[in-house]
């Protein structure tokens, strides 16, 4: 059976850390027979910022621009979502807040995966989307996170790559299984 996989980077970033991390899941998802990997880039999504007249969880609720609906579509026709989060500030980035802002159905019950990294392996950053998982409830499979300069240097390359390999080849299991 085929299974599709999404990651959302969070960083609009041209040097950002989640592009050095993509070949590692690229790498994980090959070891899963039939599974494809999407990698939503969330500068591309290009969405605006969140001012629909109604919240997302309202019963009716309709996206009506082009790009949200197009955002949408891709979470939907996945069968397991990865969040790589960067640590901006102790927190989530504002443009990957916005992106899972605009959706609520789409996120319900789907297997999920979170990816944070930062200097402080992505602590505050997974700490602070707890409130966000808790309105949105995904199916919260595996929360890892990774160093800066401990695991990764601020380029994104890797310090102690078997580390990374193991926990990115961790997190792709737990969402696919």
């Amino acid at each position: 059976m085929s299974k599709k996989l999404l990651v959302l980077t969070g960083s609009a970033r041209p040097n950002t850390v989640s592009d050095a991390l993509l070949p590692y899941f690229e790498q994980a998802v090959a070891a899963h027979e039939g599974t494809t990997l999407e990698v939503v880039k969330v500068a591309d999504l290009n969405l605006p910022f969140y001012n629909a007249p109604t919240p997302p969880s309202a019963e009716g609720y309709e996206a009506t621009d082009a790009k949200v609906k197009s955002w949408s579509e891709k979470v939907q026709d996945a069968d397991a979502v990865i969040w790589l989060m960067p640590e901006y500030n102790h927190s989530i980035t504002g443009i990957q807040k916005n992106a899972i802002d605009w959706l609520y159905a789409e996120w319900k019950d789907k297997p999920l995966g979170i990816v944070a990294y930062g200097f402080y392996e992505g602590k505050y950053v997974l700490e602070s989307i707890q409130n966000v998982i808790d309105v949105v409830s995904p199916d919260v499979r595996n929360k890892v996170g990774l160093g800066l300069m401990k695991h990764l240097n601020p380029d994104g390359s890797a310090i102690e790559e078997d580390e990374v390999v193991s926990r990115i080849n961790a997190i792709v299991a737990a969402v696919l299984s």
